[in-house]
């Protein structure tokens, strides 16, 4: 079964490599996906074509191509992630949630509409703790458009978020962003 059908996740422990979108419904057939992974320290990312970049600080492609802004001014106006891959804790025209709920310390990597993104839809991701690291270029942490994302992150840990633009709260259009 592809990762197209998954309604339903749920994992026992164990140190875990995602590279699937989970608790993220990507297409009409799956309105609804949910996750729950009871522990580990886990790592939520998806299949890179190339490599990374520092300056600006951008995370490898999956494969989409980017958009490449003429003479690329300044880091604000480029190069933009084409990937349209939904992935962890992602609602698009439907509901995607995953819930962590171990004290690991997690990664959380993903272009676009990721890690709590609402698109007339909800998404959420919950973390119950750890030290965990999330990355998301655009579209995520908690963000949304006419519709509701919500990133929430437990415990006290000293976690890390990392983003470029429309993430952390962000909302837009009847947009709720949490």
């Amino acid at each position: 079964m592809g990762s197209e059908g998954i309604a339903l996740l749920v994992d026992l422990g164990g140190n875990d490599v995602y590279k699937i979108p989970v608790g993220a419904n990507i297409s009409a057939d799956n309105p609804i996906s949910v996750a729950i992974d009871l522990g580990g320290d886990d790592l939520y990312t998806y299949e890179k074509s190339s490599q990374g970049s520092e300056k600006p600080r951008l995370l490898p492609d999956d494969g989409s191509g980017r958009l490449q802004p003429e003479n690329q001014p300044d880091i604000n106006s480029g190069p933009m992630s084409f990937s349209d891959i939904p992935r962890q804790g992602s609602g698009r025209l439907g509901i995607g949630m995953l819930f962590d709920l171990g004290k690991g310390s997690d990664t959380y990597e993903s272009l676009r509409m990721s890690q709590g993104f609402g698109l007339l839809g909800v998404g959420a991701l919950m973390d119950a703790g750890g030290e965990d690291q999330y990355q998301c270029e655009s579209g995520g942490q908690g963000s949304a458009f006419m519709g509701l994302g919500i990133l929430h992150d437990g415990d006290s840990g000293e976690d890390q978020f990392l983003s470029w633009q429309y993430s952390q709260g962000f909302d837009y259009l009847l947009g709720y962003g949490l």
